[in-house]
């Protein structure tokens, strides 16, 4: 009977020691690895504190696994409300660096219905005013940026909406006179020239097939290839108004997103609870805006 004590002291300590390997693991930059740990310490042991749920969904976030990760944050999140700050903004974070911000910005306004600190709530509003800045939606990143106390950049972004951009009327007219000239008047000059160079083009070659007698020619060169462009020219300025709109809106916004760094740094409350430091691709900057701001805009 004896013989199997040490055997027993070996079995309790196991999940302890996975535990560990499994922060080495992660810590070291194996993540992939240490989501098997992390899911045998789990399996081993109950997550009493809920950090191995809280690691193994960051662990999951850094393999690359991002639906596992959130099901899995989120998990923790409800199962551990003391984590749900940190597991929530985790989340979220993984989301936006994904591309899924309506997802993301669900996340927070989630995350907003269990939180009653006054400066988690602030950063929650930032980065839902984030999110809707990168989703062009002016009212909805004003109004977070007020709440969460910057009513100056909510100005800023109100003022950013204001633009007028190309008028599409006037531009339709310019293609009508000359083709092509109203998408350079809407910011595509390249657009505006291969427009006035084919329409030009099959302008002239309806000209000469009917100077030399062939009519049936020119017919299909003014049907088919002049009337389409042309026509093509003067729909398109009109859209490439809307266009200009959009892109100096968006611009305008990413400009206002740099200068004050508001994407929040999603991860830091997963940061200090876990004494991690997590690295790419799931810190802030690898979302809608990487690389350096626009031209012109430093």
């Amino acid at each position: 009977m004896t013989s199997f004590i040490p055997l027993l002291v070996l079995c309790s300590l196991a999940p302890a020691r996975q535990a560990g390997l499994a922060d080495s693991l992660f810590q070291n930059g194996l993540p992939r690895a240490a989501v098997t740990e992390y899911k045998r310490c789990l399996y081993h042991g109950e997550d009493s504190t809920g950090l191995l749920g809280l690691k193994l969904g960051l662990a999951l976030g850094l393999s690359g696994e991002t639906e596992s990760a959130i099901r899995q944050l989120e998990k923790t999140r409800d199962e551990h409300p003391e984590l749900s700050y940190a597991s929530g903004t985790a989340a979220a974070g993984l989301l936006s660096g994904s591309g899924s911000h309506e997802r993301a910005k669900l996340a927070l306004l989630d995350l907003l219905l269990f939180t009653a600190d006054s400066a988690e709530r602030r950063n929650l509003f930032r980065g839902l005013a984030w999110l809707d800045l990168i989703r062009r939606n002016e009212t909805g990143a004003a109004g977070y940026l007020e709440k969460s106390g910057r009513p100056e950049l909510a100005s800023e972004v109100r003022r950013a909406a204001e633009i007028k951009g190309r008028n599409p009327t006037v531009a339709v007219l310019l293609s009508s006179i000359v083709p092509g000239a109203g998408e350079a008047y809407a910011g595509r000059p390249l657009a505006g020239l291969l427009g006035l160079a084919v329409t030009g083009g099959s302008a002239a070659g309806t000209y000469l097939a009917a100077k030399s007698g062939d009519w049936v020619t020119a017919a299909v060169v003014f049907s088919f290839f002049f009337l389409r462009f042309y026509n093509g020219s003067r729909s398109n300025a009109a859209n490439f108004c809307s266009d200009y709109r959009e892109e100096t809106i968006g611009k305008r916004f990413e400009i206002i997103a740099r200068q004050d760094n508001l994407e929040p740094d999603w991860f830091a409350p997963a940061e200090s609870l876990t004494g991690f430091s997590l690295t790419w691709p799931i810190r802030p900057g690898t979302g809608p805006w990487p690389g350096p701001a626009p031209a012109g805009h430093e």
